[in-house]
């Protein structure tokens, strides 16, 4: 598994190689359309986070920096996993105002109506304390329990993680990982503490999203459960 991490080249290799052997799917005439893009400059357009970034970027639900870079590795905040989550799985997002409900959430904040709609939708709650906190970062856990509140996933599926103890509260959403290979470089330890990034979020919505329209998951040769074609 490393080897592909440390090698470019092999992994540019495999990557090229499984393009072609999905051409049949149609996902090579999304990452032609893609890869026209004229932004997120820093991505590599023949990595599986470059794919997915340039696809959600064409359907309008990310957003480079104003420099035109995406710095797939920065991790990600509730308020931005809020603003993702409700664009891609196309809800209708209202003009909400906070009115009092979170004390953390500024008022006319880029991420206000986000982080409402997101709690009315039920993609997300507040903590017990009363707050949202926008600028907290999202874990893996927690990322799997909003994409599965956003899409609907079927939850309680079974996984053969080895760090995923049965009574933990995200022990319900673990599998749904494994079914949509939703992690790329790990097979048997989802890692549930590890803070999502943003190349991680862009492939995890962007494998859900490619299900939805296509009725496949891609393959990775990193994935245990759809091997490599």
């Amino acid at each position: 598994m490393l080897a592909y991490r440390k090698n470019p080249s092999l992994r540019n290799t495999l990557v090229l190689s499984t393009l072609l052997a999905i051409l049949g799917t149609g996902i090579a005439l999304q990452y032609n359309k893609a890869i026209t893009a004229e932004t997120l400059s820093d991505i590599n357009p023949f990595s599986y986070e470059g794919i997915a970034a340039l696809y959600l970027q064409r359907n309008g639900i990310i957003e480079g920096f104003p420099d035109g870079t995406f710095r797939g590795y920065l991790p990600v905040n509730r308020a931005q996993a809020a603003k993702v989550l409700l664009l891609a799985a196309e809800f209708d997002i209202l003009d909400l105002e906070n009115k009092g409900l979170f004390p953390d959430v500024e008022k006319d904040a880029w991420y206000e109506k986000y982080a409402i709609n997101a709690t009315k939708y039920g993609l997300m709650q507040g903590y017990p304390d009363g707050t949202f906190g926008p600028s907290f970062t999202v874990n893996r856990a927690e990322f799997l329990k909003m994409i599965s509140n956003a899409f609907e996933l079927e939850q309680g599926v079974t996984h053969t993680y080895k760090d995923v103890p049965p009574e933990e509260w995200f022990a319900r959403y673990a599998g749904i990982a494994q079914q949509y290979n939703l992690f790329l470089y790990d097979q048997d330890r989802l890692f549930p503490g590890g803070l999502m990034t943003r190349d991680e979020v862009v492939w995890a919505i962007y494998q859900i999203l490619i299900f939805k329209e296509l009725g496949t998951v891609v393959a990775t040769p990193f994935d245990s459960v759809t091997p490599f074609p």
